[in-house]
């Protein structure tokens, strides 16, 4: 289909590509992130390639989520309230210096440069898909900076802290060897362990779901249930040696596993704050 001035409508561009993707990629599955506006569009196009005999068309998923908002409402260039990318990126990362300011003179520049890039990047990632997707993302620059709370910065904060502690056990020279995991009884200990051994699960249904919100969260839980632990045993102080190396080889799986987790969602933590 063509309109009047020669170009093609949004469906026949989609279904063009799609008849691409299935004959010359031989795609099995696609799922197509676009904004919620484009629900009863991507109905008719799905249907429409059905129609065409296409086969693929039945595992064609359009994962729909909510539009980024303010606080008081929609970003419109009318009001000119409409934040860019560009600019959304350089506020995070002015926000984030002032707290990463107390490393001059510590961290070279160059890490301080990278330790500030990467939060600001895992800043807008984790904010854009901790929501639900069928919600607005409500974007508030104050709240999504914040080191407290159900945040980037949080998760990758508890990360840093966690591979300080293995940092000072290695320069201590303590090891993991004599590990005895049956000495791991205080009940916020068995909380971190719930959530490591769920989180392979919970991945999986947020998968099969569409729904990557389901990992922050799960994260996010282990995150303080991590700091729980932490604010009632000590890893380096503990009570024997069998004790404490089995309490670093409990922060060894909960740093990879966090680690894992943020790579999922595209998120790479600075390995100190």
């Amino acid at each position: 289909l063509r309109k009047r001035d020669g170009n093609t409508t949004y469906a026949t561009k989609d279904l063009a590509l799609a008849r691409r993707k299935f004959s010359q990629f031989h795609t099995e599955k696609a799922i197509i992130v676009v904004a919620s506006e484009q629900n009863l569009h991507f109905k008719q196009v799905f249907r429409t390639l059905d129609a065409m005999g296409f086969p693929q068309a039945k595992n064609c998923y359009h994962l729909s989520y909510g539009m980024v908002v303010l606080p008081d409402g929609k970003m419109s260039s009318r009001k000119g309230n409409v934040i860019l990318f560009s600019e959304l990126k350089e506020r995070l990362e002015e926000e984030l210096a002032k707290y990463l300011a107390k490393y001059q003179g510590e961290w070279s520049e160059d890490e301080i440069r990278d330790a500030t890039h990467k939060l600001a990047t895992g800043t807008i990632r984790y904010g854009m898909v901790c929501s639900d997707p069928v919600k607005d993302v409500v974007f508030n620059l104050q709240d999504w900076a914040d080191f407290e709370g159900n945040t980037g910065p949080y998760l990758m904060y508890a990360y840093a802290r966690t591979k300080s502690i293995l940092r000072k056990a290695m320069e201590s020279g303590v090891g993991s060897g004599a590990a005895d995991f049956n000495l791991i009884v205080s009940p916020e200990e068995k909380d971190v362990l719930r959530y490591l051994n769920d989180l392979n699960n919970v991945i999986l249904q947020a998968s099969e779901s569409y729904k990557p919100s389901l990992i922050c969260h799960h994260l996010f839980n282990m995150c303080k249930a991590n700091n729980r632990s932490l604010a009632v045993n000590s890893v380096l102080k503990a009570e024997s040696a069998e004790l404490r190396s089995a309490r670093i080889l409990l922060m060894e799986a909960f740093a990879s596993s966090l680690k894992y987790g943020l790579s999922l969602l595209g998120i790479e933590p600075p390995e100190r704050m």
